[in-house]
C-alpha cells in the first residue's frame, strides 16, 4: 500500500471486494432478531438478550422457541463472555451493511491486540499500529450510536483463528491482508453460528416502562 492516509471509505471498499467471494457477510438470514417467546417474558428483564446460536448442521428437528431461549440462557451465563456476546448484539442490531462490516473488522482487530500482548514489541510494531489503525476508524461507524465493547473484554467471537507465529517481523502484512483476514474470520463464525437477539413485546416494553 502506498503511504497515502488509510480511510474509512478505503478499508471499506476491500471489505466490499471480499464480500463477492463471501456473500453469506451480507445475506440478512445470517443476523437474526426475534421476539422473546412469552411464557418466557416474565423471566427477563432487559430488552434486548443476544447470544449465539450453532447451527444445526445434522439437520435435528427444530426445537421449540421456549426451549431455545432457556438454552440461550444458559450458554449466555456458562459458555459465552461478555465480549462475545456484545459482538452478537452490535452485529443484530446494526443497521446498514457498511455498519456491520466495521463491527466485524473492529472485533478481528480488537481480538489480535488482546490476545497477543507482545503484539507492540520490537519487531511488531508495525502490525500493531496497523491493526490499532484499523480499529480506531471501524469504530467511528458504530461506536457513537451503539457504543463499544467493556475496556476489560478480551474475546469479541465464538471462534477465532490466527496463527501467533505470523505475528512476526517477516510479516508485515498490508492493509488488504488483514481485511481479507478479517472477513475470512466473519465467515468462519458463521458457518457454525448464528447471531441472535431476542428483543421484548412491545406490550412488555410498556409494561416495565410503567413500572420504571
Amino acid at each position: 500500500m502506498s503511504n497515502e492516509e488509510l480511510t474509512w471509505e478505503k478499508i471499506y471498499s476491500y471489505w466490499c471486494y471480499f464480500e463477492c467471494f463471501y456473500p453469506e457477510l451480507k445475506d440478512p438470514m445470517n443476523y437474526i432478531i426475534k421476539p422473546v417467546p412469552k411464557k418466557c417474558e416474565q423471566k427477563v428483564s432487559h430488552l434486548y438478550h443476544s447470544t449465539w446460536a450453532e447451527k444445526n448442521t445434522r439437520n435435528e428437528p427444530q426445537k421449540p422457541e421456549s426451549v431455545l431461549f432457556e438454552q440461550m440462557m444458559r450458554d449466555n451465563a456458562f459458555l459465552w463472555n461478555a465480549g462475545t456476546i456484545h459482538t452478537a448484539c452490535l452485529l443484530t442490531l446494526s443497521q446498514t451493511d457498511e455498519e456491520r462490516a466495521a463491527i466485524w473488522i473492529s472485533a478481528f482487530a480488537r481480538t489480535i491486540i488482546c490476545k497477543n500482548e507482545d503484539v507492540h514489541t520490537k519487531g511488531k510494531k508495525t502490525i500493531y499500529f496497523k491493526l490499532e489503525d484499523i480499529m480506531y476508524k471501524s469504530n467511528a461507524l458504530f461506536v457513537p450510536s451503539q457504543g463499544g465493547w467493556h475496556v476489560k473484554s478480551k474475546t469479541f467471537f465464538p471462534e477465532f483463528f490466527f496463527p501467533h507465529y505470523m505475528l512476526s517481523e517477516e510479516n508485515n502484512f498490508s492493509y488488504v491482508s488483514l481485511i481479507e483476514m478479517a472477513a475470512t474470520n466473519a465467515v468462519l463464525v458463521l458457518n457454525h453460528y448464528t447471531p441472535v437477539t431476542y428483543e421484548l413485546t412491545l406490550n412488555r416494553k410498556k409494561e416495565q416502562t410503567n413500572n420504571t
